[in-house]
Parts: C-alpha cells; sequence; structure tokens
C-alpha cells in the first residue's frame, strides 16, 4: 500500500534540494535543527541586538507623550465601562470616525472621476468596507476602467492621477511609488487630515474586502477580536 501524503512528505530541510537558509546570511542547511545552531553560534550577538532594538522602539513607543495622553484619556471611559464592555470601550476609543473617512472618499471620488471625465471609477477597500478601521488607518481607493482600457491605459492613468494630485490644492504630500509589486501614488486629504493609498492594477483587494466586510456583520465578536 502507497504511503499517504502526509507520510511522504518531507519536513523542511530533509532531502536533497530542500534546504534551509540562514535569515542572516543566506547559508544553506539541511535542516531546520543545523541552521538554527549555525544562527546561535555566528549570529547571536547580532540576534540579540536586533531583539534589543525591537524592544526599545517598543518602549519608546509606550513611553510616547502621545501614549501617555491616550491612556490618561483612556482611564475614564474604562472607569465608566459596564462590566464586560471594557473591550468594546477601548475599541471604540481608538475607533477612526467613519464618517469623516466617508466624507474622505466621496470627495475624493468626485474629484477623481471629474478629473478623469467618466473613464474610471474610483471603489473603496480596506478599512473603509470591513469596518475595522482605527485612527491611523488610511483610506485605501481602486481606480477601476469603465468599459476595456486601451493599450497602456494604466500608465496613463497614473501619470494623470498623479499629476492631478500635485497640482490640486485639496491634496498634500504626494508621493508615486511607480516601482513597488503594486504601484501607488499616496497623499494626504488636506480637509480631514487622512493618508489615502490610490491603487490603479489588482483589483483584488475589493473583493477581499468586501468577503471580510459581510464576515464582521455575523457577529461583531469576530471584528472585537480581530481589532483588538
Amino acid at each position: 500500500m502507497s504511503a499517504s501524503a502526509s507520510e511522504s512528505t518531507s519536513p523542511p530541510g530533509d532531502g536533497d534540494g530542500n534546504l534551509v537558509l540562514c535569515m542572516v546570511c543566506g547559508a544553506p542547511f539541511q535542516s531546520a535543527q543545523d541552521c538554527l545552531a549555525h544562527a546561535l553560534l555566528k549570529h547571536g550577538s547580532k540576534l540579540q541586538k536586533q531583539v534589543r532594538n525591537r524592544l526599545n522602539a517598543i518602549t519608546a513607543i509606550f513611553n510616547s507623550a502621545q501614549s501617555q495622553s491616550e491612556r490618561h484619556d483612556l482611564r475614564d471611559p474604562l472607569e465608566k465601562s459596564k462590566p464586560g464592555g471594557h473591550l468594546r470601550t477601548v475599541l471604540n476609543f481608538f475607533a477612526v470616525d467613519l464618517e469623516k473617512m466617508k466624507t474622505c472618499f466621496e470627495h475624493v471620488r468626485n474629484c477623481i472621476e471629474k478629473e478623469m471625465k467618466g473613464k474610471v471609477r474610483v471603489l473603496p477597500f480596506g478599512s473603509l468596507v470591513t469596518d475595522l478601521a482605527l485612527k491611523e488607518s488610511d483610506l485605501d481607493l481602486f481606480l477601476e476602467p469603465n468599459g476595456n482600457p486601451p493599450p497602456l491605459f494604466h500608465q496613463h492613468l497614473y501619470n494623470t492621477t498623479s499629476y492631478f494630485l500635485r497640482s490640486s490644492k485639496c491634496f498634500a504630500d504626494v508621493d508615486t511609488i511607480r516601482h513597488a509589486s503594486v504601484p501607488i501614488v499616496r497623499c494626504k486629504h488636506q480637509l480631514t487630515g487622512l493618508n489615502i493609498d490610490v491603487y490603479m492594477s489588482h483589483p483584488n483587494g475589493i473583493l477581499y474586502s468586501r468577503f471580510v466586510g459581510k464576515l464582521m456583520l455575523r457577529d461583531e465578536r469576530i471584528s472585537e477580536l480581530i481589532c483588538f
């Protein structure tokens, strides 16, 4: 009798052509144990330094004036919370103003669709659609062509959008990230202060966001768990 797939599959690093690479220097090893022993022996001090740097960064965040102010402002709502409602109080405290985010979306959508003369639709995705937005969340937008776009349309759309955002007084800090796997134009909406990421390719984020948003509607405990 042939072995099952779970029995015949080798663990990572066992067997020819199935090597484990050191995360620091990239050296190959036949097993994860050998790789770990090498990392501890050769890179132990470097790994410890990385851990210390990350812990120091986390400590700096917790000790920052903003964090201390937030903890002070959160104390009173927590004291007034009903039994079992403390988590919801914390999440509400850090939640974004959805009305402000929707206002920002409507304004940006109208501006871009008017500028592009109906050639694209501006669709939201991400935290605005999933209802998982926190205070530091960005507004994610996708520009969907109407109909079948001509060749090089996305390049033209990218250039036109970035030029429009730079020339408009409604937006600031415009940054074009052309060579990313998914090109993005980033900017800040002056009226609301929200950061915006504009995408023109790979619309899968819209479908994922809608799916997650429907899951959130089934039980509010799911959104509480994810946000926490």
